[in-house]
């Protein structure tokens, strides 16, 4: 009986060391370093988007909805004979002429942000890999090759400027400012060996 008991055991205690062996020869995981950058562009803004509104009041509900619609047909009829171009300070000062009364935002921004956030990506990487280098040096180790690259950040405006000085009497003042476009970049090396 001793002997039949043996073998079983010693083949499964060989195929047990068989199958391990695999697992304790595989390399390790490489040695990562993650590193985000941020890149900020400054741009100056090319379009303004208004957000105007009219409020008015009657005797009835039906009444101050007849003359806000009308208030509000009159304003759009001006906006849309103007063009809204570049000369929206002018535009807003026809818009209340004609019954805008409610100013709900100013935001500025820019047709085709596109070259803009380009630099700010590049700006981004740029960041992220000084970073990068910074580490590996403080570290003691050489950086490898890039495993991801993944992005995030934002689109980021100014507040609307007023400049009271700079305008006519009689019309709203507004200065445009400039545009900070956002982006940033998480980046992950290998670390060499």
């Amino acid at each position: 009986m001793l002997n039949r008991t043996l073998p079983v055991f010693a083949l499964v205690l060989t195929a047990a060391l068989h199958l391990a062996a695999p697992l304790a020869l595989a390399d390790p995981a490489p040695a990562l370093l993650t590193v985000t950058g941020d890149g900020i562009s400054d741009a100056v803004p090319d379009l303004a988007v208004l957000t105007i509104g009219v409020t008015t009041t009657g005797d009835t509900a039906a009444t101050a909805l007849a003359q806000n619609s009308a208030a509000l047909a009159a304003v759009l009829e001006r906006l849309r004979a103007a063009g809204v171009a570049d000369r929206d300070g002018e535009v807003l000062d026809a818009a209340v002429a004609d019954g805008a009364n409610t100013l709900n935002g100013l935001s500025f921004g820019q047709e085709d942000p596109r070259p803009a956030m380009d630099a700010a990506r590049r700006a981004a990487v740029k960041d992220a890999s000084a970073k990068a280098e910074l580490y590996a040096e403080a570290a003691g180790v050489t950086l490898g090759r890039i495993v991801s690259i993944a992005e995030g950040g934002g689109y980021g405006g100014p507040a609307p400027m007023y400049d009271s000085a700079k305008s006519p009497a009689g019309s709203v003042p507004i200065a445009a400012g400039e545009l900070s476009l956002t982006a940033s970049v998480t980046v992950v090396w290998e670390l060499a060996d």
